[in-house]
């Protein structure tokens, strides 16, 4: 079995196209692009009549149609989609294919973020692209174009789309639309016309608290709040970017270690060291406890969850007096 980083993908296919295979991570745009790739290396002439997606999954479903002979092609390609939650039986059925598959079909099973237990010729790692990758891709997409863009330019840009090949692509595309033919994109460019994901937001906060700035942070949290039915994603991202601070901030291990256990990549353990600079480690501590606090008192129904957030946000900016 051969497990193939998705920016290899396009040269390892050119060599062979296995006959199964799983597409696992966190960048869903990633994964539709490695279907596209596979579509365009088989080069089906009727795809209508040989492409079957399957997105309610159904093991004895996907093996009929995988054991099913293409109509006037070489190939067939079935692509199913996995749930978060696989049975062991299914999952073995499609194993057991997977050793002896039909020649004249391509199994693409699209899983989630996890790779699933489960033998298929290769596995294709579709977690979000490192940021040497992303920049590449940037300055030759806009190189094109006869754009450039600043070094700062393309670490905001980064920053604020939390490095999503979709978003990396649909930005550049816009801001390369901007500043027109020869121009040139800057950082403050970025700023005035890249909205923000939370993660970059968060980062935004943590900058304030550790400069300081309580009531700036305080009105931009409370602003983030306030458009957001799920309070939680946002807590849960804010807890995430605190404790990757204080890993960073504590632990011996190499920043690609760090990146490994934590799950994110190197960029990201590189920009919480440089924050968590401003911390001490028993600061940072105290922002996790009492955000794992005011979630717990929000669940308890101990505090209503608009006193329970301000009450905790408070006294995350108090940690730095």
């Amino acid at each position: 079995m051969s497990q193939i980083q998705f920016s290899d993908f396009k040269q390892y296919l050119e060599k062979e196209v296995p006959s199964s295979m799983v597409l696992f991570g966190k960048d869903d745009y990633l994964k539709k692009n490695a279907i596209d790739l596979i579509k365009k290396q088989i080069d089906l002439q009727f795809p209508d009549l040989n492409i079957c997606k399957i997105e309610d999954f159904d093991a004895k479903r996907v093996l009929f149609e995988c054991n099913t002979m293409p109509f006037m092609d070489n190939k067939r390609l079935v692509v199913c989609y996995l749930p978060e939650k696989t049975s062991v039986k299914d999952l073995s059925e499609i194993e057991n294919y997977a050793h002896n598959a039909n020649p004249n079909t391509i199994l693409v099973i699209v899983a989630q973020n996890e790779k699933p237990r489960m033998e298929v010729s290769a596995e294709v790692d579709c977690n979000m692209l490192d940021s040497a990758t992303l920049s590449k891709w940037i300055m030759v997409t806009a190189k094109k174009r006869n754009i450039t863009f600043e070094k700062t330019a393309i670490d905001e840009l980064l920053l604020r789309v939390n490095m999503q090949m979709y978003r990396v692509r649909s930005e550049t595309e816009k801001l390369c639309s901007l500043v027109g033919d020869g121009g040139v994109v800057s950082k403050e460019i970025v700023a005035q016309n890249v909205s923000a994901e939370y993660e970059y937001q968060v980062f935004v906060f943590a900058d304030m608290v550790a400069k300081g700035q309580k009531e700036k942070a305080l009105s931009m949290m409370n602003q983030m709040m306030m458009y957001e039915k799920n309070i939680f994603s946002i807590w849960s991202v804010l807890y995430n970017h605190f404790r990757r601070m204080f890993y960073a901030k504590t632990s011996n291990k190499t920043t690609k270690e760090l990146a490994d256990i934590l799950g994110v990549k190197e960029f990201a353990i590189t920009k919480a060291k440089q924050q968590a600079s401003e911390f001490k480690p028993m600061q940072l501590k105290k922002i996790l406890d009492i955000l794992g606090e005011t979630e717990i008192n929000i669940k308890s129904g101990k505090l209503s969850q608009e006193l329970a957030i301000k009450t905790g946000l408070i006294s995350i900016l108090n940690t730095r007096g």
